[in-house]
């Protein structure tokens, strides 16, 4: 029998850091402490991260917080062990470099009683007290992302897509479109999970209030090389999954946007000058614009590395 109304899951790899942060949000929610529990759900970390959690364990008496270790095996398997562990009805999914506001879980709750039967995402936004062109870059594009859906009235408020980074789900309905695909072990878990609660006509409602801060891990030399990473991916997605593959980016406006960018290799360092000076001068909007080309451009290498890898395990 299940005795608590949430369960947040967090699998973590390698960010003991951060993961202080995040839990050390999460225990302090205006939410009651014997309603939820927080699991942490370790994908084989390198670093004392198991150490790390038993210390915060330690500090207080409730069983709020569980541990549970896995080999590394990605963290959809994280998340799926989560699953079977949580004795909460719903279940909310969150990354180990967010950190909550004080609201989140109740906002959370809040929409699931007030919305029977859908999925809730929450706002994810940059961690205040970054700056730099990377984090200026973030957040424009995060306002761009999410500006469609903050400006709908809550009770019209739906989402195309459930994301494991501040989305909440009901056991049942994780039971009734199944648990998330272990085969995909980097990119477009979110992607893959969305498409099956569409095809089972479960809706998601977005709550601007429910809000979660991303801890920014990256620069620009990682996000372009994640990029690609994305890009390798998505050849796969659309291969397993066809009905993906103009969401994964796999069409000809993409490849047409690179070509007019980067009509040669040589272009790539014209345009990291060209940024350059554009951030010298403050120009944020152009900025923005370059480093968008820059990115869908790493992405494309990427999705041209996928297709070659692909054609040359067929090729024997």
């Amino acid at each position: 029998m299940l005795s608590l109304d949430l369960s947040i899951i967090i699998p973590t790899y390698n960010r003991k850091e951060v993961l202080g942060l995040t839990i050390d949000s999460l225990l302090n929610q205006e939410y009651p402490k014997d309603k939820y529990e927080i699991l942490i759900i370790d994908d084989g970390s390198l670093d004392d991260t198991e150490a790390y959690v038993n210390k915060i364990q330690d500090s207080f008496t409730l069983p709020l917080l569980r541990y549970f270790r896995q080999q590394h095996r990605g963290a959809n398997a994280a998340r799926n062990c989560g699953i079977k562990e949580a004795r909460g009805e719903i279940l909310l999914f969150l990354g180990d470099d967010q950190i909550a506001s004080p609201v989140l879980l109740k906002e959370h709750m809040a929409y699931h009683k007030r919305y029977e039967g859908v999925g809730v995402r929450g706002d994810v936004r940059p961690y205040p007290g970054f700056s730099g062109p990377f984090q200026d870059f973030i957040n424009e594009f995060h306002r761009r992302d999410f500006r469609v859906w903050t400006r709908t009235r809550d009770d019209v408020r739906f989402i195309p897509s459930f994301t494991t980074a501040n989305s909440s789900i009901s056991r049942e309905l994780i039971h009734k479109v199944g648990l998330f695909d272990e085969t995909l072990t980097r990119f477009w878990q979110d992607d893959e999970f969305s498409m099956r609660l569409r095809r089972a006509k479960i809706k998601v409602k977005f709550n601007s209030r429910a809000i979660v801060y991303h801890y920014h891990h990256y620069d620009f030399p990682a996000f372009y090389e994640r990029a690609r990473a994305v890009g390798e991916d998505a050849v796969y997605l659309a291969r397993k999954y066809p009905r993906l593959k103009m969401i994964s980016g796999i069409n000809p406006f993409t490849f047409l946007i690179d070509f007019i960018f980067f009509p040669c290799p040589s272009f790539l360092k014209f345009w990291e000058e060209i940024v350059l000076a554009v951030e010298k001068r403050g120009l944020n909007f152009f900025s923005y614009l370059i480093r968008s080309n820059i990115v869908n451009h790493y992405f494309v290498q990427g999705l041209r590395d996928g297709m070659r890898k692909i054609k040359k395990n067929a090729g024997g």
